[in-house]
């Protein structure tokens, strides 16, 4: 069975309510004919109302961040999933490597959130990924085996296909990343994922079944990837061309 493809923009720490309101509008006209494709925002909590009020009905998945894997408490500065499901979210960003990276994220507190976001009828999109470090010392495989591993310790069985693993392959499916420059070559020479950290900063998450990815490709291919994704016609000025045969 070939995965649905899906991409998801992250905002990170941009926009506000009127300009996630602004950007909405731009973009549901231009996606309004896209079949066969799942389309998501990632939004800053101070903008996850507008968004999914500007998105109505247009199919378009509106995911949180981050959120707390209780449901409330003394946790000055969270929010829970049933405040996120309140609002009409689908879907939540777990473990991106910036809050790893700056806010101390664990996999044991990951191990609690993913379980507790399906629970509450959130689809998790669980984000694992090697530092440079760890990928030139040659580690990358065990780094994303432990995350992969420590994330889903506590998710049953029989739901393990609810959630979204950006990683470099998962069932069937690879993960096309840009990082700001740090990733060169899409898929190694045998067809296989290659990206310099998996789930680094990164403007898009896009996920394509493996046998229909031109095999080689590099950093300046993605953008092309994701227009084809959609449907749009590249711009000339764009170079690179689509990662799709």
């Amino acid at each position: 069975m070939t995965r649905k493809p899906y991409i998801a923009g992250n905002w990170k720490m941009h926009k506000t309510v009127a300009e996630a309101r602004a950007y909405v509008a731009d973009l549901l006209p231009r996606i309004e004919d896209v079949e066969g494709v799942d389309v998501g925002l990632c939004v800053p909590f101070t903008a996850l109302a507008a968004t999914v009020e500007a998105c109505g009905d247009s199919g378009v998945i509106v995911a949180a961040q981050n959120m707390h894997q209780a449901e409330s408490g003394a946790f000055t500065g969270e929010v829970s999933a049933p405040m996120l499901t309140e609002l009409g979210v689908r879907a939540v960003v777990l473990g991106h490597s910036e809050r790893r990276q700056y806010f101390g994220e664990t996999d044991r507190a990951l191990a609690e959130k993913v379980p507790a976001a399906l629970e509450a009828g959130l689809q998790p999109i669980l984000c694992v990924g090697e530092t440079e470090e760890e990928r030139e010392a040659g580690d990358t495989q065990r780094k994303l085996r432990h995350q992969v591993q420590e994330g889903l310790e506590k998710v049953p069985t029989e739901r393990l296909g609810e959630v979204v693993r950006a990683v470099h392959e998962t069932g069937g499916a690879c993960v096309i990343t840009a990082d700001h420059g740090n990733a060169d070559n899409m898929l190694e020479p045998d067809g296989s994922p290659n990206t310099a950290h998996s789930l680094n900063p990164v403007p898009f998450i896009v996920t394509a079944d493996v046998a229909g990815l031109r095999d080689g490709g590099i950093l300046a291919d993605v953008s092309p990837t994701v227009l084809a994704l959609l449907g749009q016609e590249q711009p000339a000025e764009m170079s690179g061309k689509s990662l799709l045969a």
